[in-house]
């Protein structure tokens, strides 16, 4: 009597597709940790944003509010004049700038102050400054003189608007980044929960297509013991057989 042998590559692959599963899920609950650890990264910098704000000095909150009537006839509608406001704040720094510069040092150690000055300057270095002149020429014209004694007015709205603009692009460009991260792994993990249903529907076939075959295989082992036995066969066959069957018996329990 032939030997019956089934033929197990099907349950191999099925078993080696579970196994892909099981990493799968791993890696998809490492995924959800970051994921996690995006989101508390998110609420700390929320978190930092109205800290921020609460502690911020009376002051600041005087330069970021714009009463109502010095408004100038502005609006605040996103984009309205955003080019002029911005030309015109960078025109008062400069202007403060220019000021600054203008003003004569304190009186100190006259001409060694001024050698030591000449000293430092590197050629070519375009942050170091010539000695200023104290000596006017006498043909300036008189409407220069007005314009360095007159103090120049500066436009602190517009100055406001740009610094509120500059900080709220900050924030809104840090809190952008965060949110399409979180964005996506959340979309990184939509598809893995898809993967792992169609990973577990699979493994679930595995698992049931290989109990069959294993009770088959113990059906096979059962008859082969029976026609052993009605043939009376060896005791060394018979053994082998009874071994045989047990062992996929075992097999079974262990699957259920």
């Amino acid at each position: 009597m032939e030997d019956f042998v089934i033929r197990g590559s099907e349950v191999v692959v099925l078993r080696q597709e579970y196994s892909e599963f099981i990493t799968l899920k791993d890696n998809a609950e490492i995924v959800l940790a970051e994921a996690m650890e995006a989101t508390e990264r998110l609420n700390t910098v929320f978190n930092r944003v109205r800290a921020s704000m609460s502690r911020m000095s009376p002051r600041m909150k005087e330069l970021f509010s714009v009463p109502s009537n010095q408004v100038s006839g502005k609006t605040l509608e996103p984009g309205n004049n955003r080019a002029h406001d911005k030309a015109a704040a960078q025109a008062a720094t400069q202007r403060i700038i220019t000021q600054m510069a203008m003003i004569d040092p304190a009186p100190g150690s006259g001409a060694e102050e001024r050698a030591r000055t000449t000293r430092s300057r590197v050629p070519g270095d375009r942050y170091s400054r010539a000695p200023l002149s104290r000596n006017i020429p006498e043909d300036i014209p008189h409407s220069a003189h007005e314009e360095q004694a007159e103090p120049q007015s500066i436009d602190m709205n517009v100055l406001r608007e740009e610094i509120k603009a500059t900080i709220s692009a900050i924030i809104k460009e840090k809190l952008c980044s965060d949110a399409d991260s979180v964005t996506t792994v959340s979309q990184s993990m939509q598809a893995l929960d898809s993967n792992a249903q169609y990973w577990s529907n699979l493994s679930t076939k595995a698992a049931r297509r290989s109990r069959q075959a294993l009770e088959l295989q113990l059906k096979l082992a059962e008859e082969k013991v029976n026609n052993l036995l009605h043939e009376e066969a060896p005791e060394e066959a018979l053994l082998e057989a009874a071994q045989e069957a047990h062992s996929i018996h075992f097999q079974l329990d262990q699957s259920s």
